[in-house]
């Protein structure tokens, strides 16, 4: 199976055109437009809102992004900010898995680090927002909204500036990087664009009849590629081989593809169950003795996870340690993506948060994700996690 490119990145392709009618043709949303005009008149400009960061006002027009000082400038239009009752608001959007477990905790850390007291409020199945107050005053200090879908999704909500932050499992594909620098929202491939906030495991698993315990990256690699069929070829067994992934819109099966798949030379088999949720597949390999799937170390539940032999014959399974250590061979790390726009003073509060360390008043909080293997840690760029691609393709034995 290959990149189904008629998948996402047409998704992103369309989403783009999108943004592109909404703001150049004439059927554009009144709702979302506004028109700034200064003070003296020498200036006009109209465009699609983008946000209000308490001093400026950013908006798309027919010149492309574009941030003014809000009073200098007199806003017409119904989603025109009322500057006088402004409070912060930072929008995120992308991974369910880091919008359900990782980042709530984050934020209500930081929000106790502030002295304020958060308040949840579920919209929807993928909307909810953690609202700040101080005390017993009940009027808004900041506010976190939460989109949680896909880190697709995620993306293609940034670039249609829908979105302030992406919550991705995977690092930024070269289309997306593409589709936001035409946005006008900078490189996201840049170190100084994206932040890695924990990391996650991917985890091979096989039912609990079976007698695996151990398997290689190799034979990984090749039983999702079809070469190999049988668990002869793995550790005698003689039973057929039966693969077993997530959905192609998972960031994490993404990466897993991309980097444990593609990087061995090969490509996913067409005789690859695919599932819609994590529960599923879990359930499918439970039932088939000769089942072998890919979990994320988090859903691991009524299946056998097995540990991972590298090339050296070093045989590691994904533990705190192993993840913190980076010695777990498919260590996933969690990001964060902004765009190179004016973000509200809270985003650079809250990441100032993360990198001076002060997660140090989370860790009570967040025991229970350890124990789940979500592994959150101090914000770190990018960079600074060895890709999964180094770890498959240029680990030297000792």
């Amino acid at each position: 199976m290959t990149r189904n490119e008629s998948g996402q990145f047409g998704r992103l392709r369309k989403r783009a055109a999108i943004i592109a009618a909404l703001f150049f043709c004439a059927t554009t949303s009144v709702a979302q437009n506004v028109t700034l005009r200064s003070e003296g008149g020498g200036l006009e400009v109209s465009g699609r809102y983008i946000g209000y960061d308490g001093e400026n006002i950013q908006i798309e027009s027919e010149f492309g992004p574009l941030t003014l000082r809000y009073d200098t400038v007199a806003c017409e239009g119904e989603i025109c900010p009322d500057a006088t009752a402004y409070f912060p608001e930072l929008k995120l959007s992308g991974s369910r898995r880091m919008a359900d477990l990782l980042m709530p905790a984050l934020v209500e850390g930081f929000a106790r680090s502030q002295g304020w007291v958060v308040a949840t409020q579920q919209s929807d199945t993928t909307h909810f927002t953690q609202t700040m107050t101080a005390g017993d005053d009940p009027k808004p200090i900041a506010r976190f909204s939460f989109r949680a879908t896909s880190t697709d999704e995620g993306f293609a909500d940034l670039i249609a500036h829908e979105a302030d932050i992406v919550m991705s499992v995977r690092e930024v594909r070269a289309v997306e990087t593409k589709l936001a620098s035409e946005a006008g929202l900078g490189r996201l491939d840049a170190p100084r664009q994206s932040r890695i906030v924990g990391l996650d495991a991917l985890v091979p698993v096989v039912s609990m009849r079976s007698d695996v315990s151990v398997i290689s990256l190799s034979d990984i690699a090749g039983a999702f590629s079809g070469r190999i069929t049988r668990w002869t070829d793995i550790n005698g067994e003689d039973l057929p081989l039966t693969v077993h992934l997530g959905p192609e819109a998972d960031g994490q099966v993404q990466r897993f593809i991309d980097e444990v798949v593609r990087a061995s030379g090969g490509k996913m088999s067409a005789e690859v169950i695919r599932h819609a949720s994590d529960e599923e597949l879990a359930a499918a390999v439970d039932a088939d003795a000769g089942a072998l799937g890919i979990l994320p170390q988090t859903v691991v539940q009524n299946v056998q996870p097995i540990a991972l032999r590298d090339h050296c014959g070093f045989i590691t399974s994904p533990r705190v340690t192993t993840l913190k250590t980076e010695d777990y061979p498919l260590t996933a790390p969690l990001f964060l993506y902004m765009p190179s726009r004016r973000l509200p003073p809270l985003a650079r509060d809250f990441f100032a948060w993360l990198l001076a360390g002060l997660m140090r008043n989370l860790w009570c909080a967040v025991l229970a994700l350890w124990i789940k293997g979500l592994c959150p840690f101090r914000l770190m760029h990018r960079d600074s996690v060895l890709p999964m691609r180094l770890r498959l393709r240029e680990m030297i034995c000792p």
